[in-house]
Order: C-alpha cells, then sequence, then structure tokens
C-alpha cells in the first residue's frame, strides 16, 4: 500500500487525500508497524507538496498508538 500511494502521489499530484481510516488498519497490523507506515506516507506527501486528511476511530484518540501519530502530523481534530 506504501508503494501504490507514493506511485500516485508521483504521477497524479494530488492537491489533497483521504485515508480512511487509519484506525483499520490496526485490525491487521501491530501499532508499530502502522505507526511506521503512516510516518512514511505522512513523509511522502509533504515531500510532494500534498495534503492528507487521515482519520481514525475516536476510541483510538487516547491510546498510544495516537500519541505517536500526532508527533507526525501537523494537527488533531476531535470530532462530537
Amino acid at each position: 500500500m506504501n508503494i501504490a500511494i507514493k506511485k500516485v502521489l508521483e504521477t497524479r499530484r494530488p492537491e489533497i487525500t483521504l485515508f480512511d481510516s487509519i484506525s483499520t488498519l490496526l485490525i491487521y497490523e501491530d501499532p508499530s508497524v502502522v505507526t511506521r507506515f503512516v510516518h512514511s506516507i505522512i513523509s511522502a506527501f509533504r515531500s510532494m507538496g500534498s495534503k492528507a486528511v487521515l482519520i481514525s476511530l475516536k476510541d483510538d484518540v487516547k491510546t498510544e498508538f495516537s500519541k505517536d501519530l500526532s508527533m507526525f502530523v501537523d494537527k488533531i481534530f476531535e470530532m462530537g
């Protein structure tokens, strides 16, 4: 998935990308693997001058996973 995202960024150069939902990845992978993946794609978005909105479940906001991700993002919004 990482390779596919980077390829799209290089070929299409989207202005903004919506990724729904980071939390779903936790079903399939360990939080540390997902954290490394998110860090990698955020770096790719920044290097291409593109923006991304990453959505996660509200239940994940207070977890260690969310705290780790907060180091890589510019803003965190909490909805209702």
